[in-house]
């Protein structure tokens, strides 16, 4: 159940440590900058840099290009961007390409007086949006990375820089970098003057890069710790860098063993767990749907969780148009989905939406029967057609088919326990586990229950999830959402204080 997000994490891990490091030098000559990456102390990849000038633009490019492991599987994950701007930096053009194994998602961005045109998917299902130019004053990459480079000819201790990534859309981040004294690196088989810093962004508080760099600002060595993984970029040669990589090991390492097995773990209907965090801090937990969360001190919580609980809305979620809206992961309107939804529900006319939600959850149950590891994070217009996929499938594909229903819904990224090596008696695991939360307007009123269409027929859900982020999967904000995952990474622990089994007929989020 947890092996694609677990990708989807590693993903948000590269997201972060390109964000935070691997400056690009000032643009006044075209160069191409080579990186070996490193994560865990393993050749894991490459990444290459360029700054092209041409016809009056400046053209800022990055790939980078990792292969992990699962066991004997090695799953590709490339993160690839581009950005076009005048050489007085008005911004032309941008490009972010992201994919996990097979399945890249494009998104390309053209500035118009009139706004920023999206444009996202394959050639033959693309779409086009025009979204508002992004606000406030920002830089482009070229004028950010001369502004890196005046902040070192100046001396500055710490500076400021407001940029936009294409890998991050159109939101600006913010940031801070805090120099330290000059000093020398090792790379390319010379000493490079520079100096030593430490960078950190607005998107991702907590988390720190630090970085040496020469006196252009472009990165020597970059180190990135998040969660209990290490990622370090050194600059290299091509050669170097293209030599083949070592994947290092991990999906398995974020398998979460509890203090004691849970028996019968799909009849849990109540249970309570303390989860605590080996870093100095634990980020806040949700109570959402079934769960509570109650924090203990800065490293613990304590998380209940009733399969029948339901939560309320909170603020203005009731009226949220991103619950209901389409996107590029939540494809609602595709023909496909919407016609999946209608058969799900067919003889339901007159039933209230929890029937017709519960309905439609086992019918992605049954619809989804080839189990394919190796596919990338699919939308659910692909899983509609190919019907094929693990726990992010099922949940996409379950959240569209309840908005082309006018359900409200959104997604959950958590844990779940599953056995292993034999059932009970072997014990077992939390691993990185997706699925589905629908807003359902009862007798209490409108309650967020969980869905889970990976369960089978007469299971909505077990008190075994552990819910970590929501998202609504929005086109901004989806990696935003799910990289809030990756400082939890292999730094988790998980202690259960009690578990209790199904009263007989207690239905679920009624």
């Amino acid at each position: 159940m947890h092996n694609r997000l677990a990708r989807v994490l590693v993903l948000g891990l590269v997201l972060v440590a390109a964000l935070l490091g691997g400056a690009t030098s000032a643009w006044g000559a075209d160069e191409e900058s080579w990186y070996v990456v490193q994560i865990s102390g393993k050749k894991a990849g490459h990444m290459v840099q360029t700054v092209r000038t041409g016809d009056g633009t400046i053209t800022t490019s990055s790939t980078m290009a990792l292969k992990i492991r699962r066991d004997t599987s090695v799953i590709a994950v490339t993160l690839s961007s581009a950005f076009v701007e005048t050489v007085d930096h008005t911004p032309v053009s941008m490009r972010s390409e992201q994919a996990i194994g097979a399945g890249p998602e494009l998104v390309e961005y053209r500035f118009t007086p009139a706004g920023v045109e999206v444009t996202r998917g394959p050639a033959e299902k693309r779409t086009k949006e025009i979204r508002p130019r992004p606000e406030g004053d920002w830089l482009t990459p070229a004028a950010a990375a001369a502004a890196t480079a005046r902040a070192i000819a100046d001396g500055r201790r710490s500076f400021v820089v407001r940029s936009i990534d294409p890998a991050s859309g159109l939101a600006p981040i913010t940031t801070t970098y805090t120099v330290g004294e000059k000093t020398t690196a090792r790379a390319l088989g010379r000493e490079v003057p520079g100096v030593e810093w430490v960078t950190s962004v607005d998107k991702y508080p907590g988390v720190k890069s630090r970085e040496v760099v020469d006196l252009s600002g472009r990165a020597v060595r970059s180190t990135t710790s998040v969660g209990g993984l290490e990622l370090v970029i050194v600059l290299a040669d091509r050669e170097l860098a293209m030599v083949r990589a070592e994947p290092p090991e991990l999906l398995n390492s974020s398998m979460i063993t509890p203090d004691r097995a849970i028996g019968r773990p799909r009849d849990a209907a109540r249970a309570t767990y303390i989860v605590s965090t080996r870093e100095e801090a634990m980020p806040d937990l949700p109570s959402i749907g079934g769960q509570v969360a109650t924090r203990l001190d800065a490293r613990r919580f304590r998380v209940s969780v009733d399969r029948a609980r339901g939560s309320e809305p909170e603020g203005g979620e009731a009226g949220d148009a991103a619950l209901l809206a389409p996107s590029a992961m939540i494809t609602s309107r595709d023909a496909a989905v919407v016609r999946l939804a209608e058969r799900a529900v067919a003889g339901l006319k007159d039933a209230g939406p929890g029937e017709r939600a519960e309905s439609l959850r086992r019918g992605v149950h049954g619809l989804i029967t080839k189990k394919d590891l190796d596919v990338g994070f699919a939308s659910a217009a692909e899983t509609a057609r190919t019907l094929s996929g693990d726990c992010t499938e099922h949940a996409v594909l379950l959240a569209a088919m309840l908005r082309s229903q006018k359900i409200p819904s959104r997604v959950v990224s958590g844990l779940v326990y599953v056995e292993r090596g034999g059932g009970a008696g072997g014990g077992g695991v939390f691993g990185y586990h997706m699925w589905t939360q629908a807003l359902i307007d009862g007798k209490r009123g409108p309650r967020w229950i969980d869905l889970d269409a990976t369960l089978g027929p007469g299971t909505p859900t077990d008190a075994t999830h552990i819910g970590l982020v929501v998202s609504t999967l929005s086109d901004e904000g989806m990696s935003n959402d799910l990289v809030r995952l990756v400082p939890l990474l292999g730094t988790l622990e998980i202690r259960v204080e009690a578990v209790e089994p199904a009263e007989p007929g207690r239905g679920v989020g009624r």
